[in-house]
C-alpha cells in the first residue's frame, strides 16, 4: 500500500487514485454560476444553457492572471482550478501527501502555480511525474517516439 496519493492531471477526467482505488474523480469543467464558481459533475449542464460563462480550457490556462471568462465576474484560470481541486479534496482525508500525474507539455510556471494552489488548500506534493513518458516505462523503445496527447479542449504532439 503506498502512503500517498496520486493526482491524474487529465482535463477530461481529473482523477485522486490511491493504489488501485479511485477516491475521486471530476471533468474540467468550470462555470461562474450566481457569482460563484461551480466545477466538474456540476457545470457540465452548464456548457450548452450558459456557455459565455463556461470553460473547459482552464486547467492549460492556468498561468494566466487575466480573466478567463466573460462575465460580471472576473477569475482566473488559477481561481477555476483552486475550485476544483478544493471540490475534489472536500471528501478526502489531507494527511496524505499526493503525487502530481501531470501532461508534458506543462511548463515550470504552470507547475508552479499548480504546487502553489495545492499547497494554499494544504496539500502535500511531495513529487511530479510527467504522465506522458512513466506510461511507457514497460516499453522496451529502440526507436524515437512521438505521442501525442488528446483532452478536452487541447492536443499536443510530444
Amino acid at each position: 500500500m503506498k502512503d500517498f496519493n496520486v493526482f491524474h492531471l487529465n482535463d477530461i477526467n481529473l482523477k485522486i487514485e490511491q493504489s488501485e482505488c479511485i477516491l475521486s474523480s471530476s471533468p474540467g469543467v468550470g462555470s461562474v454560476h450566481k457569482n460563484r464558481i461551480i466545477t466538474g459533475l456540476e457545470a457540465l449542464p452548464l456548457l450548452s444553457k450558459a456557455p459565455i460563462n463556461t470553460s473547459v480550457n482552464y486547467w492549460h490556462r492556468i498561468e494566466k492572471t487575466t480573466p478567463h471568462l466573460t462575465s460580471d465576474c472576473s477569475y482566473t484560470s488559477a481561481d477555476f482550478v483552486y475550485a476544483q481541486i478544493k471540490m475534489m479534496w472536500s471528501g478526502i482525508s489531507k494527511d496524505k501527501a499526493i503525487v502530481v500525474g501531470y501532461p508534458s507539455e506543462y511548463s515550470e510556471k504552470q507547475l508552479g502555480v499548480l504546487c502553489g494552489i495545492f499547497d494554499a488548500l494544504r496539500v502535500n506534493v511531495i513529487g511530479l511525474v510527467n504522465s506522458d513518458l512513466s506510461s511507457l516505462n514497460k516499453i522496451d523503445i529502440h526507436q524515437p517516439i512521438h505521442l501525442v496527447r488528446i483532452q478536452m479542449n487541447h492536443t499536443a504532439q510530444i
